[in-house]
């Protein structure tokens, strides 16, 4: 007791210390069993809110008419989106035929041959924007919409990376549709009082290959036309560090009646692994100006980069009737 009379302000303040470390215990026990009750009365909720979900509605007319009127707002929504998107995009040239678009791609390859000549631009010579195959035959009649779609697409961007100022087009590939791996009836094979008895395993052999060749530009799909189609294309080019950011720009700001782009992936392969060598000449001064002038060199901005980079070009397909009626359904 003698203690706590001479030492009056620290008795003090220990007596405040205590009584505050016991009053904030007890609000954190009482805080702590109340965030558990809440915890737990959350997942109670939760669990009867996901039940309650996972029921088909009571077969009411009050229930049919929410329902059906929640549908109609959804359906609108995505017709407005829709309508929106198509008025960006370029849409197909249904008249184009088989020999037009072989024409139309080879003025293209020589435009950009052209160009590159001009430019400076190394580039192979069996540069094609990847439809190589069709500059030795025509393609499916009922492709040619979507190819020649592909190709405004690869066009676009072959294009900007010129206008990028890039130094050399690597590599230039695409993605084959999915309609150019359907096989093509040829005339004669059913004809009538011939029994064909390779047709069956001829018929699994390309169901097999044209399973094993799905690619990534299969559409994603509602009801049963594709909404989205993606165009995949892989370029590889050689160029300064700017030329890069000013091609992505162009890409990410595509104007009106173009194509929408999706860049997926992109790698970089610096010419300049290492750092600049060290000029050790112990004989230089530190101070001196002339050997600072003569050790001088330009470190970031100077070297060239290989870019790859995988971009896929995407339509939008507007939803037809028989999809809108599923999705009601």
């Amino acid at each position: 007791m003698d203690w706590f009379k001479e030492n009056k302000f620290i008795s003090g303040l220990l007596a405040v210390v205590i009584i505050g470390s016991a009053l904030l215990g007890f609000l954190l026990v009482n805080q702590r069993s109340q965030f558990a009750e809440s915890q737990a009365k959350y997942q109670t909720e939760a669990k009867k809110v996901k039940q309650l979900r996972g029921r088909k509605l009571f077969p009411s007319e009050a229930n049919l008419k929410l329902q059906q009127k929640e549908a109609e707002s959804y359906s609108e929504s995505v017709d407005r989106l829709h309508e929106k998107l198509l008025a960006y995009q370029r849409p197909f040239d249904e008249a184009m035929s088989d020999t037009g678009f072989q024409s139309l791609l080879t003025q293209k390859v020589l435009d950009v041959k052209s160009r590159a000549a001009r430019e400076g631009v190394e580039m192979g010579d069996a540069f094609a924007f990847g439809f190589e195959r069709y500059a030795s035959e025509l393609p499916r009649l009922d492709a040619v919409p979507e190819l020649n779609f592909s190709l405004e697409a690869g066009d676009y961007l072959v294009g900007k990376l010129f206008d990028a100022g890039v130094e050399a087009l690597l590599v230039m590939e695409r993605d084959p549709l999915a309609i150019e791996s359907k096989a093509v009836a040829a005339k004669g094979d059913d004809e009538e009082g011939e029994e064909d008895f390779y047709e069956e395993e001829r018929e699994e052999e390309a169901a097999e290959d044209e399973e094993s060749e799905q690619t990534q530009n299969d559409p994603i799909v509602i009801g049963k036309s594709g909404v989205l189609v993606r165009y995949p294309f892989k370029l590889k080019f050689r160029s300064g560090s700017d030329s890069i950011e000013r091609f992505l720009e162009f890409v990410a700001n595509t104007s009106k009646d173009s194509v929408f782009y999706n860049i997926k992936t992109i790698t970089l392969d610096n010419s300049a692994k290492d750092g600049p060598a060290r000029s050790g000449s112990s004989s230089r001064r530190r101070g001196s100006s002339a050997a600072a002038a003569d050790d001088s060199q330009v470190v970031l901005g100077a070297e060239t980069v290989e870019t790859t980079v995988w971009i896929d070009a995407i339509r939008v397909n507007p939803i037809k009737d028989e999809d809108a009626g599923e999705s009601d359904a």
